[in-house]
């Protein structure tokens, strides 16, 4: 009874523990689209929307591969959080060199202003905050569009063996500080070893997909680059067979065009495509590059029998 009592309580004492906020150094990276109202008013809402839905799940992707974690996206930004601060500036240097390829998003040059700040903070289940975010925030809402700024905290955690070319940019005001705060640019462009070691392991996302992973009840495929167009519908020749009342006989199709995989619709009722972390999409009689990794519904909403969905992610 009093060795129950005791590993009850320190249970309890545990999980107290758990839930309050740990304050830790981390490094706060925000990516926040520019120009996006030029955006919805070129393209329109839907279109727009999805671009840049598409375009945060590409930024989800190379934080992820560079050991950060997206804690949430808000419209058209995306705050990330990473244990070092040269996983932080290699994840933005990434981003920035996917973007500057001009067929990522099939012609429509999209550009990100990206801040980045090292510090101590409180970190919650699912959350972070305190005054480093703050300091994040305050040095992105300084960048213009393509460029990538930090604060001198994040340059001093750098290790001696990451070569990565800075230059002294501005001073910026931050609420709550009593002295500005000393921000740097970081020359993502042709800046040497470094932004080419950072580089070769984007080169996939950065317009350069080479295996797209598709999942459906039990069923998975491996598309390669330059392979044959995979059909999707209910009829028994397609490449993958789905029933369903609202299915086309030849509902929509994947292939692989000038780097990139795209899915088009060629159905009676639609396709809905949700990326992973944003809002879903209708395409009917369209097409539209894929990047990240998400959902595809045929002819009904993502979430009515979401067991009939498609899944697909690169891998």
């Amino acid at each position: 009874m009093l060795l129950t009592n005791f590993s009850l309580d320190a249970w309890v004492s545990q999980f107290s523990r758990m839930r309050e906020p740990q304050r830790e150094e981390y490094t706060i990276m925000f990516a926040d689209v520019a120009d996006s109202t030029g955006l919805y008013e070129r393209l329109g809402d839907i279109e727009a929307q999805f671009t840049i839905s598409q375009c945060l799940g590409l930024v989800k992707d190379l934080v992820e591969r560079n050991k950060g974690t997206v804690i949430k996206t808000a419209g058209d930004d995306i705050m990330c959080m990473f244990d070092k601060a040269h996983q932080a500036i290699a994840a933005a240097c990434s981003v920035q060199e996917s973007l500057a390829e001009e067929m990522v998003f099939d012609g429509l040059r999209i550009a990100m202003h990206i801040g980045i700040h090292s510090g101590m903070g409180l970190i919650t289940e699912g959350d972070v905050f305190g005054d480093t975010v703050n300091v994040a925030a305050r040095v992105t809402s300084a960048a213009r569009a393509e460029q990538i700024l930090t604060t001198r905290d994040s340059i001093e955690r750098l290790p001696a063996d990451f070569e990565i070319e800075t230059r002294r940019y501005d001073k910026v005001q931050v609420k709550g500080r009593a002295k500005p705060v000393e921000i740097y640019e970081i020359m993502w462009q042709g800046s040497g070893n470094a932004t080419i070691s950072i580089a070769s392991d984007s080169l996939e996302l950065a317009g350069a997909f080479r295996t797209l992973q598709i999942r459906n009840c039990g069923q998975e495929f491996e598309l390669k680059a330059n392979a044959a167009p995979f059909i999707i519908g209910r009829d028994l020749e397609c490449n993958l067979t789905i029933n369903g009342t609202m299915i086309s006989r030849q509902h929509a199709l994947i292939e692989y065009r000038r780097n990139k995989f795209y899915l088009r619709d060629q159905s009676t009722n639609g396709t809905y495509i949700q990326p992973a972390g944003g809002s879903p999409f209708y395409l009917r009689r369209e097409e539209i590059p894929l990047t990240g990794e998400g959902e595809i519904s045929l002819g009904k909403l993502v979430d009515d029998r979401p067991a009939l969905n498609i899944f697909y992610r690169f891998v």
